[in-house]
C-alpha cells in the first residue's frame, strides 16, 4: 500500500505547528520568537508555568531589542536570575509569632535558606 506524497507533506507540516493548550505554553512560545530560539522552547515554557509572565515578557523584549547579544538565551537566563533575587529580597518579611496555648514558649515560623519552614520555639521574656 503507497501512500500519496501530498498526504505525507501535509503529515511534515503539521507535526512542526505547535499545539498549544494552556496559557503559559503560549507566554513560552512568543517568548521564544522574541528571542529567535525555537530549539529551547520547552524551557521558556516551564519558566511561563513556575514564574511570572509579566515579568518574563519585560525582559525578554529588553534582551530581543539589544544588540550584539550572541548568546540570547544564556544572557536572558542571567538578567532573569538578577531580578528574581531582586525581587524575593525585597519581599522578604519578619517572622510573625504563631498564637501558642502555651504561656512559657512562643513559637515562631522561620523558612531557610532553601525556603523550608521550621517552627522556632524559645521561652517568653518576662
Amino acid at each position: 500500500m503507497k501512500l500519496d506524497s501530498g498526504y505525507l507533506e501535509e503529515i511534515r507540516k503539521r507535526r512542526k505547528e505547535s499545539k498549544i493548550y494552556k496559557e503559559f505554553q503560549l507566554v513560552g512560545l512568543e517568548i521564544a520568537d522574541m528571542l529567535g530560539d525555537q530549539k529551547n522552547i520547552a524551557i521558556y515554557m516551564r519558566l511561563a508555568k513556575n514564574g511570572n509572565k509579566s515579568l518574563l515578557f519585560s525582559i525578554a523584549k529588553d534582551v530581543s531589542e539589544r544588540k550584539g547579544i550572541k548568546n540570547k538565551l544564556a544572557y536572558f537566563m542571567k538578567v532573569l536570575q538578577k531580578e528574581g533575587t531582586k525581587r524575593v529580597v525585597q519581599k522578604k518579611q519578619k517572622p510573625k509569632p504563631i498564637l501558642s496555648h502555651s504561656k512559657k514558649y512562643l513559637r515562631t515560623k522561620v523558612h531557610n535558606k532553601q525556603g523550608r519552614l521550621f517552627i522556632k520555639v524559645s521561652k517568653k521574656k518576662k
